[in-house]
């Protein structure tokens, strides 16, 4: 059975649309893609689309959408809690797990937790260089010289 989804949010039928399609594994790297096609731009480094407004270029058409939400200031997704507005679904997602305390990456060295992917990158970043973390007895938060 189709869904409908408002015109108003074109990444849902993009998504949903993706659901649907069987993956392919990619002869170079190995991973499964649904769009083999585009995938292999990532390998060859073509962008085809470009955003008319900063010329910034993309392998898929529908990221450059998405990246014309910048210049237009368009933040369809709202976060229920504090109504802080997004342009991405994935941006408020992870907005959110602020609210909630979720943190899903840890690292494998200390332990710490972090809510987002980036954070625990910079964090493990730390341990090789042998830097000294102080922690903050009035906030709780550590840091590195």
């Amino acid at each position: 059975m189709l869904r409908l989804f408002p015109i108003e949010t074109p990444v849902e039928v993009t998504e949903q649309k993706i659901r649907t399609r069987k993956k392919q594994r990619c002869d170079i790297c190995r991973k499964e893609v649904i769009n083999m096609k585009q995938h292999l731009m990532t390998h060859t480094g073509e962008k085809p689309h470009s955003c008319p407004v900063c010329k910034r270029n993309f392998t898929d058409p529908s990221n450059t959408k998405k990246h014309m939400m910048i210049h237009t200031g368009r933040k369809p997704y709202s976060c229920p809690t504090c109504k802080r507005n997004f342009t991405r679904s994935g941006d408020m997602k992870i907005h959110m797990m602020t609210h909630n305390g979720e943190k899903p990456y840890s690292c494998q060295t200390c332990g710490k937790s972090f809510s987002r992917k980036q954070n625990l990158k910079s964090h493990v970043q730390t341990h090789g260089m042998n830097r000294t973390i102080y922690h903050c007895t009035v906030c709780s938060k550590d840091f590195s010289d």
